[in-house]
């Protein structure tokens, strides 16, 4: 009897405790599923992730659990945060011809050449060599001048006809003239750059990259010949040497929109991709500053710039 009193008390005193731990209230699960957030994404993740981090920051702070536990917690986010999160969060500028004016937000300004928009289809460069044109009109003039060919004519009869068989010197042709375009803009060192482009003529160079200083000569230049690899360029003060090339010539003379997009990592690897193919992979860490801006060149080629985006 000494013991079944408090026996039967603690028995009365624990059991809501008990009953409590055993049974809970109950819920609609309708109503949890529409309150349970919807992850679709890799950026939802990302943001769950960066509201966890925020959560270990105040609660280490506060010291509100166990250092060890927090420590786990944070490597756990780092884990998912280092898959999920995009590393160029911030959009630099943006950009796709559609308002007909290139000289507004963002500003790109012509160094050399002349560019257009055409309607449609974004930013245009034909290069042509002045010395080309120079040729063609004084070949034209000849042509136009009598007096010049009858003298030609009674020279060469006087010469008995030997000057045909006379080897005529080779003119090498003038190299084109190259058209130059450039936007300022705070890139960094780590990027993210998709442009869509199509080409129309299989001629010509055309080339693109970020720039350091205000010259726009040094930095990083994806260059693409026809019918050649496409080569990653890299161009310092002692001049332009290859980063690496594609495997394969390239060739994209379909009149049709390609897609390029070139990523640089923190570490320096950078990766470029054609319509979602890799074709260069490969890192280079001779600059480690961020980029001042964006150039696009263009030597004899016709290629359209549809749209460019820069991430950091």
């Amino acid at each position: 009897m000494r013991y079944l009193v408090p026996f039967l008390m603690l028995l009365i005193i624990t059991q809501p405790a008990l009953a409590k731990s055993r049974y809970g209230s109950w819920n609609d699960p309708d109503a949890v599923k529409a309150n349970t957030p919807d992850i679709k994404s890799k950026a939802d993740i990302s943001k769950l992730v960066d509201e966890l981090d925020a959560l270990i920051d105040e609660a280490s702070r506060a010291r509100a659990a166990n250092p060890v536990f927090l420590q786990d917690l944070r490597a756990l986010a780092k884990k998912y945060g280092d898959i999920y999160r995009t590393p160029w969060p911030r959009r630099v500028f943006s950009e796709d011809f559609q308002d007909g004016n290139f000289s507004y937000d963002p500003v790109w300004t012509v160094k050399s050449g002349e560019y257009r928009i055409e309607k449609g289809w974004g930013l245009r460069s034909v290069a042509v060599a002045a010395a080309t044109r120079q040729n063609t009109r004084q070949q034209s003039n000849e042509s136009d001048d009598p007096a010049a060919a009858l003298l030609g004519a009674l020279l060469q009869s006087a010469l008995g006809g030997k000057t045909q068989n006379r080897q005529q010197p080779t003119k090498t042709a003038p190299k084109p003239a190259a058209s130059v375009i450039y936007t300022t803009a705070n890139i960094g060192n780590a990027f993210d750059l998709t442009t869509t482009i199509s080409s129309w003529r299989s001629a010509g160079r055309f080339s693109l990259g970020p720039y350091q200083g205000g010259r726009q000569r040094m930095g990083y230049r994806l260059a693409y010949t026809p019918g050649k690899p496409m080569e990653l360029l890299r161009l310092t003060r002692r001049g332009a040497s290859i980063v690496d090339t594609s495997s394969r010539p390239i060739n994209l003379e379909d009149k049709k929109i390609h897609t390029l997009r070139w990523t640089r990592d923190a570490q320096g690897h950078m990766q470029i991709l054609l319509d979602n193919q890799a074709i260069i992979d490969t890192p280079d860490r001779s600059f480690q500053d961020p980029f001042t801006g964006l150039v696009i060149r263009n030597n004899g080629s016709d290629v359209i710039v549809k749209t460019v985006q820069v991430n950091n």
